[in-house]
Parts: C-alpha cells; sequence; structure tokens
C-alpha cells in the first residue's frame, strides 16, 4: 500500500494492491481540493485538513501499489514519472511543490501545547519533496538507493518557522541601539573636534568666537541595515526577520551535508538512518552557534553601517554678536556634513546680518570659509578619520556588542530560542525516514521481516503519550516472508484415459488446508475445460476428479495443479484415449435374392469416421 497521508482520507492518493485480488499496478493521484475537506482523526479530535496543513502546488503528486506474489511488491509515493509511474526521482524541487504544517495548531488541537502566544504564535513546518519506496523481492526488502537500510525515502528542503512577538519587541530593542550609537558619535565627534582651531583658521577682524554642536542621524540607517531584511547565519542553520518577528530553522542545513537534493557526499536530509529525529537535544549545540553567528553578524551590519552613514552627522558653527553701534548683529549659521568636510567638500555659511559694520565681518567670514577650503579640511578630516580608524571601529563595535550581549543574545537565545526548543521537543516529535516493521519466525526459527513502512517524514503529538502522529509521503508492503516453503506433487490415476470419462487426481506437499485450482492444459497449455477447485486437508493433500467431454480430441495432455496461497505450481501429464465404442447394425431386409439389395444400418461407431 502507498499513500501520501497516513490516513485513508478521500483524495490523500491512497492505492492498495493485492497479489491474490487485485495485483495492480494501481495508481492514485492527490486531489487537493477534495482532500482539504476532509476530516483528520487525531485521538478523539476531528480536525478538518485545511486547518493544518497548506497544500501549495502539490497536484502532481500520486502513489503506486502492485503485488505480483505472496513475496514479491512495489509502494512508491511521489511524482508522475515520464512513463506514467511513479518515481521517487527527481530533478528540481519545483516539480515536487510545497506544502506547510501548522504544528501549534495541531498541537493546540490536541490539547498538548502550553505554549502562550505572547511567547511564540506560529510554528509551521514548510517542506518540499515528499515520497518514498518500497520494494519486496523474493521475500526479501531492497535497499533501492544502496545508502543501507531497507526502503528509500526523498525529502527536499524543509524549515521551520517560528513567530514571536519576543523578537518583534528585538526591533525597537536595535533602534535604541542606533539610538545609543548617535549618543556615542555626537560624544566623541564633540570632544574631538577643535572649535578653537577653527577660529584660529578664520582670522577675521571683529567676528565672534564660533559656538558648534554636533547632530548625528545614524539611527535610521543602521536600524534599516539590521531590520531591513532577514539575517542568516554563516553555516545557513537560522534566519532572524527582526521586522516581523519570525525564526526560520533551515532543517536540511542542520543536517548534515548542505544539499538537500538526491544524494551524493552531501545528502543533507536523504540517506539518514530510520527513525532520524530532526529537533532534539543533540541539535542545541548547532543551533545556539548559529543564533550565535546571526548576532554577530548584526554587530557586523551595524558596525559597516556606522561607517557607511558617517554622512548623517553634521557639525552645526554658529557666530552671534550685537554690534557697538544700533542694529549691528553678525549672526552667520554653518552646517556641514563631517563626511564631506573631510573630503573638502564644505557648505557655504549662511548669513542674517544686520548693519553695516556686522554686514562687512560677515562677508569678510562667508569669502573666507569659501575660499579656505585646503585650510579647513584637514581639521574636519581629522574627527573623520578617528571615527572610520580602527580605534573608532572598536570604540563602536564594543558599545553595540555591549548592548547586544545585555539586550539581543539575551532575548533572542535566553529567552526565546532556547526555551521554544525544550518545549518543542516536549510536546512534538519530527522524524525523517520513519520506518515501522513486522516480524515472523519461520519454520528454521529465523526472525525474518514480513512487512515494511517508510514514511519521509513523520509527526508526533507528545512524545511519551503518542496522542497523534502525522506520517507524509508513505509505502509500505507486506509478504509472506515466513510462509512455509511446498513441494506440491501431482498424480493421475488413470494416466491414460478415453475422452469423455474421468481420471482421479491426488495431490500432496500444498499448502495445508488450503484450496488447489486444478486445470487441464492442451500440448500449447491452453486450458481445457473449466477448472476445478479442490480443498486440502491438514496435511495438504486432496483428490478429485476430473473429467472430460466426450468429444475431447484424443493426444498428450498436461493437468496443473496450483496452490492458491503461494501460486506454487505441479503438474502431470496425461494421454486422452478415443472414446470407446459399441456398435450395432441391422440390414433391412433381412433376407433378399441374389442379385438382390439390402439397407445396412449402423450405431455407435466412431464419429465422423468411417
Amino acid at each position: 500500500m502507498s499513500e501520501l497521508m497516513e490516513q485513508e482520507l478521500l483524495g490523500a492518493a491512497t492505492s492498495v494492491a493485492g497479489w491474490d485480488t487485485d495485483p495492480g499496478p494501481n495508481i492514485e493521484n492527490l486531489d487537493v481540493d477534495v482532500l482539504g475537506s476532509q476530516l483528520f482523526q487525531l485521538g478523539d479530535i476531528a480536525l478538518p485538513v485545511d486547518q493544518f496543513m497548506d497544500f501549495g502546488q502539490l497536484g502532481g503528486l500520486a502513489s503506486s501499489s502492485e503485488a505480483t506474489s505472496p513475496i514479491d511488491g512495489r509502494a512508491a509515493s511521489g511524482l508522475i514519472g515520464p512513463d506514467g509511474g511513479v518515481t521517487i526521482d527527481g530533478t528540481s524541487e519545483g516539480d515536487w511543490g510545497t506544502t506547510t504544517l501548522d504544528l501549534l495548531a495541531l498541537a493546540d488541537a490536541a490539547g498538548v501545547s502550553g505554549i502562550t502566544d505572547a511567547f511564540v504564535d506560529q510554528i509551521d513546518l514548510q517542506l518540499g519533496a515528499l515520497g518514498s519506496e518500497v520494494i519486496a523481492e523474493d521475500g526479501v526488502f531492497l535497499d533501492p538507493d544502496g545508502v543501507g537500510g531497507p526502503g528509500q525515502y526523498i525529502l527536499g528542503d524543509a524549515s521551520l518557522l517560528v513567530h514571536s512577538p519576543m523578537v518583534e519587541d528585538i526591533a525597537a530593542t536595535i533602534s535604541d541601539v542606533g539610538g545609543q550609537v548617535d549618543t556615542a558619535v555626537e560624544d566623541t565627534v564633540n570632544g574631538l573636534f577643535d572649535v578653537g582651531a577653527l577660529a584660529d583658521l578664520l582670522p577675521v577682524p571683529g567676528l565672534p568666537a564660533p559656538e558648534c554642536t554636533v547632530d548625528s542621524n545614524m539611527q535610521g540607517t543602521i536600524v534599516n541595515a539590521v531590520v531591513g531584511e532577514p539575517i542568516t547565519s554563516a553555516n545557513q542553520m537560522v534566519s532572524v526577520d527582526f521586522s516581523t518577528g519570525q525564526l526560520e530553522l533551515h532543517l536540511e542545513h542542520i543536517l548534515e551535508g548542505s544539499d538537500p537534493w538526491f544524494g551524493g557526499d552531501d545528502a543533507g536530509m536523504n540517506g539518514l538512518p530510520p527513525n532520524y529525529e530532526v529537533i532534539s537535544d543533540e541539535m542545541y549545540p548547532q543551533i545556539g552557534e548559529s543564533t550565535h553567528e546571526v548576532i554577530q553578524e548584526a554587530i557586523q551590519i551595524m558596525a559597516t553601517a556606522v561607517e557607511e552613514s558617517l554622512n548623517a552627522v553634521s557639525i552645526n558653527c554658529q557666530w552671534y554678536e550685537e554690534g557697538p553701534l544700533p542694529g549691528d548683529v553678525v549672526d552667520v549659521s554653518w552646517t556641514v556634513s563631517l563626511a564631506d568636510a573631510a573630503s573638502g567638500n564644505l557648505a557655504p555659511v549662511e548669513t542674517n546680518c544686520t548693519g553695516v559694520t556686522a554686514t562687512v565681518v560677515c562677508q569678510t567670514l562667508a569669502t573666507t570659509i569659501n575660499t579656505s577650503g585646503a585650510l579647513l579640511t584637514p581639521l574636519f578630516a581629522a574627527v573623520y578619520n578617528f571615527l572610520i580608524s580602527d580605534e573608532g571601529d572598536e570604540l563602536f563595535t564594543l558599545l553595540i556588542t555591549d548592548l547586544k550581549t545585555d539586550l539581543i543574545a539575551e532575548t533572542l537565545w535566553v529567552d526565546i530560542l532556547g526555551p521554544f526548543l525544550d518545549a518543542f521537543t516536549e510536546i512534538i516529535s519530527v522524524q525523517i525516514n520513519h520506518q515501522e516493521t513486522t516480524t515472523c519466525v519461520s519454520d528454521t526459527g529465523e526472525e525474518l521481516v514480513d512487512s515494511l513502512k517508510v514514511s519521509a517524514l513523520s509527526i508526533a503529538l507528545v512524545q511519551s503519550a503518542d496522542v497523534g502522529r502525522l506520517d507524509f509521503g508513505n509505502s509500505g508492503v507486506r509478504i509472506d516472508a515466513c510462509a512455509t516453503a511446498i513441494e506440491p506433487v501431482l498424480t493421475a490415476d488413470p494416466p491414460e484415459f478415453p475422452a469423455g470419462e474421468c481420471t482421479v487426481v491426488s495431490g500432496e506437499g500444498y499448502t495445508p488446508n488450503s484450496t488447489v485450482t486444478v486445470q487441464l492444459a492442451d500440448a500449447d497449455g491452453n486450458p481445457v475445460g473449466d477448472p476445478i477447485v479442490a480443498e486440502t486437508d491438514e496435511n495438504g493433500a486432496f483428490t478429485v476428479d476430473l473429467c472430460t467431454p466426450p468429444d475431447t480430441p484424443p493426444g498428450d495432455y498436461t493437468i496443473i495443479g496450483t496452490d492458491d496461497e503461494t501460486g506454487t505450481p505441479a503438474e502431470t501429464p496425461v494421454v486422452i484415449t478415443p472414446a470407446p465404442i459399441e456398435p450395432t447394425i441391422t440390414v433391412d431386409p433381412t433376407e433378399v435374392a441374389p442379385g438382390e439389395c439390402t439397407v445396412v444400418t449402423g450405431e455407435g461407431y466412431t464419429p465422423n469416421s468411417t
């Protein structure tokens, strides 16, 4: 049997074959529209499938089942291949489509989640390819992909999508970090910029001493750099989108290898041992390290954003003084971008002077600034070069790191992801290559596998109680692995008999308390007459009369007795002779004179003969 979901839901692409009833191959396509309206039984709860599963573009999936004998069978769930059969091979994820499972909805429906919305309000499992194949030949389950162990499966990329309002709150924390950087930049530039040196470089008679302030508007740039798009760890295991509050655990990268598609040395999620638990305590160090990488990446993005947004740092200088004469006011404003000024691109001053004396002073200052770029640029460059130097970079990196350690890392791992993983493993088990087997004991005492079910992915709720299990991409085959081998023998007595008469067919060594189909066949193997079903006794023996029609042509024939339980045949040759005759003859008249005639009538001779 093959199926795409564990329960035989209408539209779920479940196919079944039985060698003695319907050997197949039987193929069933997935009907997403029909399946979505079905009820999935989860313990005592009936849950509509479309409430926890978004099928995406899964219309190309199907299942196939075939049973050619009691010890040979194949089941597969996957794609419809070029030959019309079901295959688990493929060339791209797009061939398979995607599906999304709402694990939180399942857990809530079963009453086992215990996770509050304030902590985590979304747990989705997003899956690519889902398929499996089980093949039994001559009573043995094969290893089709050669990676070890019976059966094979395919699982494309898989991601666990977790949304937490607490992650969204980190965006506000990052904004605070940006504000702290702005303050640090302003304090640093205020301490480094030499206002006295600026006054010395502008020796204008009657000009008052300048008052300068620093304004940094880097916060928005820094926040957008970190929050604007998801940040993924260098090992590709964890992504965090602070703007939406979503964490993404890339399961294909958490497992060994980096390429989840179709085997090879980097098989990723394929080729794993049976019942491989995806999220477990053993994974914590890898996920924790990945989270640390995300935080480090955020720090680097912040540090880079600081350097790239220094043009948002401006120095504002003001010269203001009321003159001795009424109406004389020196009022000059000059705002320069630190980055522009350091490169020699000096903005013009803005004057709002009144009175004859003050106007002359202001015009002289404006002319001096506009013509003294070569003298003024080094003053700004000294400050700018410090900010972009290793010493300046270290200053801001330490600031960001301290804030990160206290705010971001504490929240992201200690308060959110770590506790989430603890809770997740308590309520949900996600297994790849889930396998279920049954065994039997042969007449020699050997334990043999007589059934195998392989699921590409299996999800269990509450591992200890196993409230519910969802299996996807399933294939299963059951065989008569321990059926006692039979060596039937067939005889006929007499082995030669006339057409229209009978012979006694005796059989031994057949399956006890079963049935045998007895059929007469001509020299070309074509059946002659109707088959006879004989019942065997507790020793596997039977006797039955086999009779032939009177018009059966004489010749060599074979009687075949096939064991209905195992399909094992036995045969014995027989010869059909002409049917016996009892001819009679009469004459009319019975007395005639010489030279006259009488009518001779015969009956009971060989038909159509002479």
